[in-house]
């Protein structure tokens, strides 16, 4: 079996996996700790509120975690959604421009949204050419 700086793959594989469910702990200074405490409250005000401020004080380190933790995870599905939404307007302006340029829509649909270049006839019959000297093979 293969190996990396005398690793295999599978001991990879695990060292990533550990680290991908591994907690980490993060600082942060004085004033962000009073800010995170303010969103912490705000996302639980209701619970808070029916509970009372003993409430507060006895998860505030468990909800201000369930804070951090829902405001990264929102913060990457927006980068995640933009990135998909900016690819997809790169791939129709290419589009577009394929279509101005006088390609067939389907084939460039193919070329921009899927990354096939356009089968032309010469393409064809090379293809064919190959296959016919396989089989004599």
């Amino acid at each position: 079996m293969a190996t990396l700086d005398g690793k295999t793959p599978e001991q990879i594989a695990k060292e990533i996996v550990q680290d991908a469910v591994q907690s980490q702990l993060v600082e942060i200074d004085g004033v962000t700790s009073q800010h995170l405490d303010v969103l912490a409250r705000y996302e639980s005000r209701d619970t808070i509120q029916v509970r009372g401020e003993k409430y507060w004080t006895k998860n505030r380190d468990r909800l201000r975690e369930e804070t951090l933790i829902d405001l990264i995870n929102n913060k990457h599905k927006g980068l995640v959604k933009y990135l998909d939404k900016r690819e997809l307007d790169k791939n129709n302006e290419y589009f577009q421009k394929l279509v101005r340029d006088g390609m067939n829509k389907d084939q460039a649909y193919d070329l921009a949204f899927n990354g096939k270049e356009p089968v032309t006839e010469e393409k064809k019959e090379t293809k064919k050419e190959e296959i016919a000297q396989k089989e004599k093979k």
